[in-house]
C-alpha cells in the first residue's frame, strides 16, 4: 500500500463515477493520487488539482508515464478556480468530478 496516502472508499468512488475509457474526470483534491490512479487504471483520463505542491510533485513522479502520455494533467491551484482551470487545460467534455473533502493524514 502507498505510504503517502491511502484513498478512502476507492471502489465506491470508481463505481459511482462509472469510469469509461478515454473520458475525462477531474480529481479536485488530488492528494496522494489514489482515486486518480483508480480512474487511470479503468482507462479514464484525469485532470488532477491540488493546492499542495508536495502532492503535485509526488503524483507527477509516481505516475510519470500517465503525465507523459497526456492521460494525466496536474495543476497546482485551488479547486475553487475549476472553471478557469478547465478552460486553461482545454479538457472537454468532462464525465465526472470528484471532491474528496476529507482530511489528509499526510498533511497533518
Amino acid at each position: 500500500m502507498d505510504k503517502y496516502h491511502i484513498p478512502v472508499m476507492l471502489k465506491e468512488v470508481i463505481s459511482y463515477l462509472d469510469v469509461r475509457p478515454n473520458q475525462w474526470y477531474i480529481d479536485c483534491n488530488l492528494g496522494g493520487g489514489g482515486h486518480t490512479k483508480g480512474i487511470l487504471d479503468k482507462g479514464g483520463k484525469v485532470l488532477g488539482i491540488d493546492l499542495d505542491s508536495d502532492a503535485i510533485r509526488e503524483v507527477a513522479q509516481k505516475y510519470q508515464p500517465f503525465v507523459e502520455s497526456g492521460k494525466l494533467i496536474l495543476v497546482q491551484n485551488n479547486f475553487s478556480h475549476l472553471l478557469h482551470i478547465t478552460h486553461m487545460t482545454h479538457i472537454s467534455p468532462v464525465s465526472g468530478i470528484l471532491f474528496d473533502l476529507g482530511v489528509s493524514t499526510h498533511q497533518l
